[in-house]
């Protein structure tokens, strides 16, 4: 009797998918991968799917070094097209900036890690940003303390208190305010309570 092959298709239904003959015998039906795996099915090369552009879209050739198209297909594979297409698109952006090696470890030496991607980079930079703001905040501060040490106020006054100064810098963190806006409110509110008699 000579052999008769016929295509096996999967079929996907409530149950779950099953695999069935294509010459629509109905006792070929197999819902067991294993006992369809154990007759040694011949496998069939299927075509390769042709290349189409979608709408809207024209095709760019492009002559780059051998060895950088043989790294970029062992790191993208059957991607590399989308992925060099959302490059391309990116590079179109009139403000688009490109950071290479170089760029990469020199942020890596002023930001204290090397960030993987745009976000992560955004983020670093945000927290430094923050950081380099309270800085100043804080130069800020102790500048005007150390005016108010030196008699360089203005018209304003040094108050000395001596061996109360531990006591008045604990209270005002107590109030989460620094020594000198602590004072500064604790007198306004005596003044403007007559809690100062005269």
């Amino acid at each position: 009797m000579a052999k008769v092959e016929s295509e096996l298709y999967v079929e996907a239904g409530a149950g779950g998918a099953r695999t069935i003959c294509g010459s629509g015998n109905t006792a070929h039906v197999w819902t067991d991968q294993s006992e369809l795996q154990a007759l040694s099915p011949r496998r069939l090369q299927l075509a390769p799917r042709p290349d189409t552009v979608q709408k809207d879209h024209v095709t760019l050739q492009l002559s780059v070094p051998a060895g950088t198209k043989k790294v970029l297909e062992e790191k993208y594979g059957d991607k590399l097209p989308t992925s060099l297409t959302a490059v391309l698109q990116a590079c179109a952006d009139p403000e688009m900036m490109l950071l290479n090696a170089v760029d990469l470890q020199r942020l890596e030496e002023r930001l204290g890690a090397k960030p993987k991607s745009s976000s992560e980079l955004f983020g670093m930079l945000f927290q430094l940003g923050e950081e380099v703001k309270q800085s100043r905040n804080d130069y800020e501060r102790l500048k005007r303390q150390q005016g108010v040490r030196q008699g360089n106020i203005g018209d304003g006054v040094v108050v000395d208190l001596g061996d109360w100064m531990s006591k008045g810098v604990a209270k005002a963190a107590d109030s989460g305010l620094s020594l000198e806006e602590f004072l500064g409110k604790y007198l306004r509110d005596s003044l403007e309570n007559d809690w100062i008699a005269s």
